[in-house]
């Protein structure tokens, strides 16, 4: 059951790829996404590269589509462990931030 779940979201994240799915925006708790894709994470990068989890408790939720943040971390974290062919840490951080509204 478990696996066809993962494959019913990995078939949203590539139809949303392809632009052939609608974003869908709503309050996401990107801490909790982050750390819930710390086993794909550390699969994806690997025994050479350490990553490292820095996840605020108090942070407010973002208004965004949870498939595709989820897309563009794990490219993000892929490219950093590619440009590390030495290895090293990978830091994902999470926290609260104060917009300046100057105008």
């Amino acid at each position: 059951m478990q696996g066809a779940k993962r494959c019913a979201a990995l078939t949203q994240r590539l139809l949303a790829f392809a632009r052939r799915q609608a974003l869908k925006v709503e309050p996401v708790n990107i801490g909790a996404l982050a750390d819930g894709m710390r086993n794909l994470l550390e699969r994806s990068v690997g025994p050479g590269v350490e990553l490292q989890f820095e996840i605020a408790q108090d942070a407010p939720l973002a208004l965004a589509d949870s498939n595709q943040v989820e897309l563009a971390l794990l490219n993000l974290v892929i490219n950093a462990r590619d440009a590390m062919s030495d290895g090293g840490r990978i830091t994902i951080a999470v926290d609260r931030a104060k917009a300046n509204n100057r105008g």
